[in-house]
């Protein structure tokens, strides 16, 4: 279980007086057992004299996306490592600046921040504090906020954490289309980002490629690549507007949606439940894992692995190894994927799943370019 700071503007003050140093409480403990062995294994970490922070957006850490993806990344450094956490929630986008703020008061060792929304306060923060090391996810951030149209890399003291998840919605869009009963399948998203927006960019040319091997006419409601121009909620929260475009959707005959809306994606999930035969991908994560009670519902999820690299550049920090370069995810270095199929192992066809396989291997070699205008691009 996460105990999580949650700051508002009117506390922030009070922080500087307030230790902010969170631990993750352990489940209760199972019948004793006089193995050594047993013990060895549950011996405490050493702790270690360095704390890893990070500010969430406004979907906050429990939006089973990449906020709680972040932030289960230091608790993994917090139970291996031995370092201490300081998580401080956001509840909207006015509190960006204040929070992170704050955690310049908590002698941070790194300060991560989530969300594509968060570049300009990050950079601020960081070029205000030259000494204090970033990393910020999902983005990569204009290192001179005040010139937003001639872009500058960020501060050295600010480290980048991308995803070209394009490549994996590719794999999740050519599965849609091969799974879809009714030959319509949709996206939306909670705001044009384009951390949001590389999602569905992969999902259209991944069904685009279907339909070209196959010979079939599947549709694609919500996004239209070519203008960049679609479907959103218009925010990150509210779990009704995903609802209510997804009925939408599923009344135009769409059998499969993709949400890249963090928690409003729960609503897309209670409209499936309400319609037979609609299914869901996921975003970020393993909805499977995160959702068990929707998981008759999830056909695969499109997975960026934040958890492991916001513990590997905790790791960097703590043994003065950080390295301002930007990290891309790819399919090549597992930063990116698709889950499992789950309960939908025994209905996806053999050849369809080799055919996904295939695919896989030819963007890792480089004889499949996925290309979407919202791609991190090296920098």
């Amino acid at each position: 279980m996460r105990s999580i700071v949650r700051v508002t503007q009117r506390s922030v003050a009070l922080l500087g007086a307030a230790a902010l140093v969170v631990t993750a409480c352990g489940s209760a403990p199972e019948e004793e057992t006089d193995s050594v062995a047993q013990a060895t294994d549950d011996a405490a970490t050493e702790e270690v004299d360095f704390n890893a922070c990070m500010v969430s957006d406004e979907g906050g850490f429990d939006d089973q996306s990449f906020n709680q993806s972040g932030a289960e990344g230091l608790e993994r450094a917090e139970a291996e490592l031995g370092v201490s956490i300081t998580l401080v929630e956001s509840n909207d986008a006015a509190e960006y600046g204040p929070n992170i703020d704050a955690l310049l008061q908590q002698d941070c060792g790194i300060i991560f921040t989530v969300g594509f929304n968060m570049g300009s306060a990050t950079v601020e923060a960081a070029l205000a504090n030259p000494d204090q090391l970033f990393a910020i996810v999902d983005d990569t951030p204009d290192g001179d906020p005040a010139t937003p149209d001639t872009f500058e890399p960020p501060p050295d003291n600010v480290k980048p954490l991308v995803y070209d998840t394009a490549q994996a919605a590719y794999l999740a869009g050519y599965a849609a289309a091969g799974m879809t009963e009714t030959g319509t399948i949709a996206t939306y998203g909670g705001r044009p980002f384009p951390t949001v927006t590389v999602f569905m960019d992969g999902l259209v040319d991944g069904v685009a490629k279907y339909n070209e091997e196959n010979g079939t006419d599947v549709e694609v409601l919500g996004w239209d690549k070519e203008n960049q121009d679609g479907s959103f909620t218009g925010d990150f929260s509210d779990e009704n507007k995903g609802k209510q475009l997804s009925q939408n959707f599923i009344q135009q005959g769409a059998d499969i949606i993709l949400p890249v809306a963090g928690p409003v994606g729960r609503g897309t999930l209670a409209a499936a439940s309400e319609s037979d035969g609609v299914k869901v991908i996921g975003v970020d994560s393993d909805w499977y894992e995160q959702y068990p009670e929707s998981s008759d519902l999830i056909l695969t999820s499109v997975r960026k692995l934040i958890a492991d690299a916001t513990y590997t550049v905790t790791e960097e920090a703590l043994n003065d190894a950080f390295d301002p370069v930007q990290y891309i995810g790819t399919l090549e270095n597992n930063g990116v994927g698709i889950a499992p199929f789950h309960e939908f192992e025994d209905q996806v066809p053999d050849e369809l799943k080799a055919e996904i396989e295939d695919l896989q291997q030819q963007i890792i070699d480089g004889t499949l370019v996925v290309e979407s205008p919202s791609s991190p691009q090296p920098a």
